[in-house]
């Protein structure tokens, strides 16, 4: 794990065999095993879910490795508030989430949520719908296979809890945990603390329960920092918004029929996930606005990608987050009273909505490319296609100040002034010359990664074309696992080519990493000039 994360947490969900459950010395299968989530109407099974968690020093992101996925930390979910909150302390049991840190106001909160890479909504192999009656369809008694469930999606985000009320003495702290209690949703949280007499214990609650109860330990002192419940903490301020807009540049190509005369993204993160969606928003030429939600989620990949591609992701230096996407029209633009816009929603955006996953999304802080062939699986069984009309959709925003490379360049300590010694200034200026190496280093690193990647998914593009002939021929694409494949594999695949060969045949420098040397050339300069004079030159 990074060295400059704030906080993790590893948790387990697992599912043990019948015969495995006998030993009761070492689990507890009623209290322990956590074998499934979902309530009675679609119960889905985690099989072994290990997932590892952490929060990164910014405090707005939770990156996450998960068993089946490659060791790395290139996917994740932001914190609530569609990332405005800032995390202090995270703990995980049995792919449940429970975070505490500061609301941009500065004001002290506790939230929970599900998380893990199988049930965020993009999956290989798993099948997603929007459509609440397709899964109540598909339901019985039973827990269903991860590979034969239907997942209903978006999955809730994160829910808000109420810390306890403290009176007297009582007080709470940061120190915290999260455990299963059996099968299903249900977990107990814990918040170390003292009880109006001053005792030391911790208060619990199950997350179903409305009010908390406090146990006394034989702790003589907490251990954790005591939370100021309701008071502001105004160093946790946090008012600069978490998200981006792509709102200039757009380039629309597919659809060119649109009476339309800008579309933008806005409220963008690169680790959003399905429950935080963004604004899609299209300007008519009356100047009326249609906004729909786009909904994304991780795109999944085989390989693995390095711990400096893990940090500089969708920073401005050639390392896009690749994602999938939905459209996810409001109902209430369907019901317009207004003509114009329940024409244009009817007719343009309609055949693409609530279609799991229909986007291939490549993304980067200044820049985004939305793009589908239009191919979609029409039933679980993969019997029949629907052909829509293919369209790309690419935005733009400025990231002046705000791409790593910058931000690296504009340390007040790279500057030389004039009442330095003259080692100190040959100090800054080695500072400044190897800071540019390193930084062209890297920009060479990911141009050479990028293209290895590009080869990787061209090789396995090829290997997937003939798996799928053997699969037709075998008859396995009437599988729901094998056909989920089936329908998601082909827009990976393209996404991660495209966005692979695009960051690898950029022979320029990309625009962050060209204003972060332009700021070190100026700081170089002025150390040169500074040792230059009278007083230091010999």
């Amino acid at each position: 794990l990074p060295a400059s994360i704030r906080d993790w947490a590893l948790g387990v969900s697992a599912h043990a065999k019948p015969p495995q459950r006998r030993g009761l010395d070492f689990i507890n299968p009623w209290t322990d095993l956590n074998s499934y989530y979902g309530d009675d109407a679609n119960k889905i099974a985690f099989a072994s879910t290990i997932t590892l968690g952490a929060l990164l020093e910014d405090g707005r992101v939770i990156r996450i490795w998960d068993t089946g996925l490659p060791p790395d930390l290139h996917r994740g979910f932001i914190t609530p508030d569609h990332g405005n909150f800032l995390g202090e302390k995270i703990a995980q049991a049995g792919s449940t989430w429970l975070l505490f840190g500061y609301e941009k106001d500065g004001t002290p909160g506790l939230y929970y949520r599900m998380y893990d890479y199988e049930m965020c909504g993009a999956c290989i192999g798993m099948q997603h719908s929007f459509d609440e009656t397709l899964v109540q369809d598909y339901v019985a008694s039973r827990v269903h296979d991860p590979g034969e469930a239907v997942r209903k999606i978006p999955v809730a985000g994160w829910e808000k809890i109420d810390f306890p009320k403290l009176i007297g003495r009582a007080v709470i702290t940061d120190r915290m945990s999260i455990h299963s209690c059996g099968e299903g949703n249900e977990r107990e949280i814990r918040l170390e603390g003292k009880n109006p007499h001053g005792s030391v214990g911790y208060y619990y609650k199950l997350l179903s329960d409305n009010s908390w109860r406090f146990k006394a330990t034989s702790d003589e002192n907490v251990k954790g920092s005591i939370i100021r419940v309701g008071t502001v903490n105004r160093e946790k301020k946090n008012l600069q918004p978490a998200t981006w807009n792509y709102d200039a540049d757009y380039q629309l190509s597919g659809l060119d029929s649109m009476p339309i005369t800008n579309v933008a993204i806005l409220n963008f993160h690169p680790y959003q996930t399905q429950a935080e969606p963004s604004t899609l928003r299209f300007t008519l030429h009356s100047k009326k606005v249609v906004d729909v939600l786009f909904r994304t989620a991780d795109a999944w990949s085989p390989f693995t990608r390095t711990s400096r591609e893990d940090r500089f992701v969708a920073t401005g230096a050639s390392v896009p987050k690749i994602l999938v996407g939905s459209l996810d029209i409001p109902p209430s633009l369907y019901a317009s009273s207004d003509q114009e816009i329940s024409h244009f929603v009817t007719n343009y955006l309609k055949p693409y909505d609530r279609i799991p996953n229909l986007f291939e999304v490549i993304a980067d802080i200044d820049g985004i490319n939305i793009a589908t062939t239009g191919v979609v699986r029409h039933d679980r069984e993969g019997r029949s296609k629907d052909l829509l009309a293919p369209w790309s959709l690419s935005c733009s925003r400025s990231a002046i100040l705000e791409t790593l490379f910058e931000k690296q360049a504009l340390q007040p300590d790279l500057v030389a002034s004039p009442d330095m010694t003259a080692d100190q200034i040959k100090s800054i200026l080695e500072k400044n010359i190897a800071l540019k190496d390193g930084m062209l280093e890297e920009h060479a690193f990911f141009l050479k990664s990028a293209k290895k990647q590009a080869r990787r998914w061209q090789a396995f593009g090829s290997f997937f074309s003939i798996a799928k002939g053997f699969i037709a021929m075998a008859s396995l694409k009437q599988n729901p696992y094998m056909g989920a494949v089936l329908d998601l594999m082909p827009r990976l695949i393209r996404a991660h080519k495209r966005a692979f060969l695009g960051a690898s045949l950029k022979a320029q420098v990309p625009p962050g990493l060209k204003r972060a040397l332009d700021r070190i050339a100026s700081n170089i300069h002025i150390a040169e000039a500074l040792l230059l004079r009278p007083r230091f030159s010999p």
